[in-house]
């Protein structure tokens, strides 16, 4: 999980326009204790990390090129600056995984999809198996044979939660580029197929996909012919509309500020803001703007 949190390099604030703003790294992992197992975690790329009730929790991806998957989930708390090995406690593991979705709702942890294998080769099959995770009891649960109407396997997705509602953008399934769009309520363990015909993003795989009071964004990817995107969308799942928010449209000023084109970036809100890190622009990684430092 070490270097998942170094690899995401580039910061872009946003809402509709974007502003850059300085941060400072405190190091790689040297402020950290270990509980439960010494070790600390492998390198690992393509694996996720998303906050719950005020913790970082990390799970899955692959150590690099030739690396085994992996199925390891830690849990980072801020206020103790402690990072803890949950995977042991639990009687029932997910099998391990890259390119998958990771999401939390009301505490809870959700994984779904992705590249799995369950005899830790290097790589695997594309999967639609699907897990939730309860930190009161420290175990996952197998919901694919007890949920309804399960999305089609796929890797490379957006996964997202607003309230007690999980949702599921896009990704591909190994031969085709999807812009398929589902909605699972947790509380009825359904899964549901949101129709909007063409009124939103192109097929995208390796996007960014965030929830932020209330609504949720696309950011980016590559489309069905790989074709690199940095348009902006957002969703209301009160109304089921799509809006684009940013595209090649924008004035000159905008189009200056928006981050560039790029695929498999990390997404997220923080305090009303949508965060863009890191991703590949088809010629490599992209790096830190000088003053993110």
């Amino acid at each position: 999980m070490k270097s998942a949190l170094l690899c995401l390099l580039t910061l872009c604030f946003a809402k509709i326009s974007w502003a850059q703003k300085q941060r400072s790294w405190l190091g790689p992992n040297n402020f950290l204790t270990f509980q439960h197992n010494s070790a600390r975690p492998t390198s690992s790329f393509r694996s996720l990390v998303i906050e719950s009730n005020g913790k970082a929790y990390g799970f899955g991806g692959l150590a690099g090129a030739g690396a085994p998957l992996d199925d390891r989930l830690y849990v980072f708390d801020p206020a103790t600056r402690t990072l803890t090995d949950l995977t042991d406690l639990s009687k029932v593991t997910p099998p391990a995984r890259k390119s998958h979705g990771f999401s939390s709702s009301n505490g809870k942890l959700f994984v779904f999809g992705g590249q799995t294998n369950q005899s830790g080769s290097i790589s695997g099959s594309i999967s639609n198996d699907f897990y939730s995770w309860d930190p009161s009891s420290l175990e996952w649960k197998n919901l694919s044979n007890i949920s309804i109407n399960i999305p089609s396997p796929r890797q490379n997705f957006g996964m997202a939660c607003v309230n007690d509602r999980l949702y599921v953008f896009g990704g591909d399934n190994g031969s085709n580029v999807l812009n398929e769009f589902y909605e699972y309520n947790i509380s009825s363990r359904e899964w549901n197929f949101i129709n909007i015909s063409d009124a939103g993003p192109t097929q995208r795989t390796g996007h960014g996909f965030a929830s932020a009071e209330g609504n949720l964004y696309v950011f980016g990817g590559r489309d069905r012919i790989g074709t690199l995107q940095n348009d902006l969308w957002e969703f209301n799942p009160v109304t089921y509309t799509w809006t684009r928010l940013s595209s090649g449209q924008d004035s000159s000023l905008e189009a200056s500020l928006r981050p560039q084109e790029r695929s498999h970036l990390g997404l997220t809100n923080l305090r009303g803001s949508l965060v863009v890190f890191g991703g590949e622009n088809g010629s490599g990684y992209i790096r830190v703007f000088p003053d993110v430092a």
